[in-house]
C-alpha cells in the first residue's frame, strides 16, 4: 500500500473541477503500461479534452504540483511529459484535472466570497486536515518516517528498546592496520567488548575512517544498565572484525548520559540490527560465540543429524559467569529443535614463524617498525582465523607478506610448533601432524605464537652491563665499547651468508651468541682478551670464560630483535641465541653500574 497526502489546494481543484463538470483527480500510473521509453504519453479517459488544469503527483517521495509546459503538455487527447522538464517518481500514481469540450454545469457562482464557494473550501479544508493525519498514521508504522512513541512502538517489535539517560558512555578510538589504503566505514550498532567479553559496548553513530586517517573515534554506549563506570583502555575487542581496523579501545573512561537515545540513533541502530539479525544458522552460532571471545569449532550432525558440536578451545575451565552469557548467545540464534552439545579441547598449538624480508631503500626506522608489525598483525591474523581441519598455505602467508609495495622479498625460515618442524615443503603447507603427540589425520586448532621478523635494514641491538664492587676499579666503558664493535663487525661478517645444506657443527655455532664468546673479548679489570671473536666463535660453550673468572664482576649481554623478542646471556648456563642468515647486529650501549659490598 502506498499513500500520498492531498494539500488544500488539491483537493480545492478537484472540488472546483467538478462543480465546473470537469474531470477531477483522474488517476494514471507512471510509466504507462507497455510504454517503451521516455517521453511517455497519458491518453485521457474523457476526450475531446478542452484544457488540463493541473497535476499533482510525487517527485522524490515528496507531493507536488506539476507545471503546465514546462513539465508536461497537451497533445491531441494525451498528456505528454517533456524531456527537459520534471517527472513523477517511477512506479507511482499521479492524478489530472481536466475541462472536457462541451462541459456544463448548473453551477455559475463560484467566485470567492460566494456561498458555494465558502462550502467548497471549508470542505477541502477538512479534507485536507484528514489527510494529514492519514499521513502521520501512515508514517508512523515505518523505522525511517516514525517518531517518538511511534517509533519505539515500531523498533519494539525487533526486541528493541530506546536507551533511557542514565546509561554509560565512552568514545571508542578505531586505529587502522598500517600501510592500508582506502575509506573504511564503521557502521551504528558496531560491537566492542572487554577482555574476557563480560561488558559489551555499541557504537551510537556510523563513522569512516578516511583514506590517510589513522585513526578515528566515535560515540558508544553500553549494551546494558551497568552501575560501575568503565576504566580506560579496557574496551580492546572488536566483537565482530572489520577489514582493515588494527584495534580499538576507549582512551577515556566512560561516563553517565544525560539525555534519552534521540529518534535518528535509535533508527540507525535498528536498521543495523536487521541487517545483523541473522538467526538459525550454523554462521550465527559462530558469531554468537566469536562475540563471547572465545575460541570454538562449530560442527553440523555430530554425533547425529540434529545436533551441533561446539568444540571449545582452552586451557582453563569456563567462568560460570561466562558460561551462562555463551549459553543464552547460542539459545538466542539456534534453530528450533536442534540440541547443541559442548566439549572442552586443548588450546590451540601456537605456530612459531620465522622469516627474512627485504625491504626497498630509503625508509626510515619507525616505517620499517611499522612495517613489521603489519606483517605480524596480517600473518597472525590469517592463521588465527583459519578453521579446524583447514590447511594452512605458506604461500598465503608470503602473498600477505609480499602485498606491502615496501618489501621486496621474502624468505619463510621456519615454521615449527615447541620445537618441531611442522613445514611441508613439498606442499608448501603447515602439517601438525608432524607436532609430537599429534595423531596423525588428526585435525587440532592452531593459533598464531612467535613471529621473529628478520630485516637487514634494522640490526638486532646488543646491550651490556657490568656491575662491579663500589670499592674496586671500574672498568673502561670506552674500551668494552672498542672490543664489543670488533666482536659485532666479526659476528656480522661470520654471518653474511646463507649456512651450507648440511652445516657441521661447527659451523652452526659460528653463528651462536653465548656468554662465553663475548666475557672472552670483554676487557675486565680481572679479565685481559689475548683471542679475537674470530677465535673462538666456533668454540664449544665448554671450553669458554664462566661467570666464576670474573671475580666480583657481573656481566650481562642482552639481545633484542626489532620484533621485541630479548634474550638474556647472564651466565654460562644461558641458552645460546642463534642468529638467522644475514640479520645484524649492533651495539645499543655499554652501561657501567657500581654496587655495593654485602658486607659478611
Amino acid at each position: 500500500m502506498s499513500f500520498r497526502r492531498r494539500t488544500y489546494p488539491e483537493l480545492l481543484e478537484n472540488v472546483l473541477t467538478g462543480l465546473i463538470g470537469g474531470v477531477a483527480a483522474e488517476s494514471h500510473a507512471y510509466p504507462p503500461l507497455n510504454a517503451k521509453s521516455a517521453p511517455y504519453a497519458h491518453a485521457l479517459e474523457n476526450p475531446p479534452v478542452d484544457t488540463i488544469i493541473s497535476v499533482y503527483g510525487v517527485r522524490n517521495n515528496q507531493s507536488v504540483q506539476f507545471i503546465k509546459d514546462t513539465d508536461y503538455q497537451l497533445d491531441s487527447n494525451k498528456l505528454v511529459w517533456l524531456e527537459e522538464g520534471n517527472t513523477p517518481d517511477m512506479g507511482s500514481v499521479f492524478h489530472i484535472n481536466y475541462r472536457t469540450q462541451g462541459a456544463s454545469s448548473p453551477f455559475n457562482d463560484l467566485h470567492v466570497g460566494s456561498v458555494l464557494r465558502t462550502l467548497a473550501e471549508s470542505f477541502s479544508l477538512e479534507m485536507a486536515g484528514l489527510y494529514a493525519q492519514a499521513e502521520a498514521v501512515y508514517k508512523a508504522g515505518f523505522v525511517d518516517t516514525a517518531e517518538g512513541r511511534s517509533l519505539d512502538n515500531v523498533v519494539s517489535l525487533l526486541g528493541i528498546q530506546r536507551v533511557k539517560a542514565g546509561r554509560n558512555s565512552t568514545k571508542l578510538k578505531f586505529a587502522r592496520v598500517p600501510g592500508t589504503v582506502g575509506d573504511i566505514y564503521i557502521p551504528a550498532g558496531t560491537r566492542v567488548a572487554n577482555e574476557d567479553a563480560s561488558v559489551q559496548y555499541e557504537t551510537i553513530e556510523s563513522v569512516t575512517l578516511l583514506n590517510g586517517q589513522g585513526n578515528v573515534q566515535v560515540s558508544a554506549r553500553d549494551l546494558d544498565d551497568n552501575i560501575d563506570a568503565l576504566e580506560a583502555n579496557t574496551l580492546i575487542i572488536l566483537v565482530k572484525p572489520i577489514v582493515g581496523i588494527e584495534s580499538v579501545t576507549n582512551p577515556n573512561p566512560s561516563q553517565v548520559l544525560e539525555q534519552d537515545e534521540t529518534d535518528d540513533h535509535l533508527r540507525t541502530r535498528s536498521k543495523n540490527f536487521l541487517h545483523g539479525s541473522e538467526k538459525a544458522t550454523l554462521g550465527a552460532i559462530k558469531q554468537a560465540i566469536a562475540q563471547q571471545n572465545i575460541v570454538a569449532d562449530v560442527e553440523e550432525n555430530i554425533p547425529a543429524p540434529g545436533h551441533i558440536q561446539i568444540t571449545l578451545h582452552t586451557d582453563d575451565t569456563l567462568t560460570t559467569d561466562l558460561e551462562k552469557r555463551l549459553r543464552a548467545a547460542i539459545r538466542e540464534v539456534r534453530p528450533a529443535g536442534i540440541k547443541i552439545g559442548f566439549a572442552q579441547s586443548a588450546a590451540p598449538y601456537p605456530i612459531d614463524l620465522e622469516m627474512r624480508i627485504t625491504t626497498v631503500d630509503d625508509l626510515l626506522s619507525e616505517d620499517l617498525r611499522a612495517l613489521q608489525e603489519e606483517i605480524d598483525t596480517n600473518v597472525s591474523q590469517y592463521i588465527n582465523s583459519v578453521e579446524l581441519g583447514t590447511v594452512l598455505s605458506v604461500n598465503k602467508m608470503i602473498g600477505l607478506v609480499l602485498n606491502n609495495p615496501s618489501v621486496s622479498d621474502v624468505r619463510i625460515l621456519s615454521i615449527t610448533v615447541a620445537g618441531d618442524d611442522v613445514w611441508e615443503k613439498t606442499t608448501n603447507t603447515v602439517n601438525t601432524d608432524l607436532i609430537s603427540g599429534v595423531t596423525a589425520g588428526d585435525a587440532v586448532p592452531v593459533t598464531a605464537g612467535t613471529m621473529t621478523i628478520i630485516d637487514p635494514a634494522l640490526a638486532t641491538s646488543l646491550t651490556v652491563t657490568v656491575s662491579y664492587p663500589i670499592a674496586s676499579t671500574p672498568p673502561s666503558e670506552a674500551a668494552i665499547q672498542g672490543a664489543m664493535q670488533l666482536a659485532i663487525e666479526a659476528v656480522n661478517e661470520l654471518n653474511d651468508s646463507e649456512l651450507p645444506d648440511s652445516p657441521t657443527a661447527e659451523e652452526s655455532r659460528k653463528r651462536e651468541l653465548a656468554f662465553g664468546k663475548f666475557l672472552a673479548v670483554t676487557p675486565l679489570p680481572s679479565i685481559d682478551p689475548s683471542v679475537t671473536y674470530n677465535d673462538i666463535a666456533g668454540s664449544e660453550v665448554g671450553g669458554l670464560p664462566t661467570a666464576a673468572s670474573m671475580g666480583d664482576y657481573t656481566v650481562r649481554y642482552v639481545v633484542t630483535s626489532e620484533s621485541g623478542l630479548s634474550h638474556i646471556l647472564d651466565s654460562e648456563a644461558s641458552p645460546t641465541v642463534g642468529l638467522i642468515p644475514y640479520e645484524r647486529l649492533t651495539l645499543a650501549g655499554v652501561e657501567l653500574k657500581a654496587k655495593a659490598e654485602v658486607p659478611a
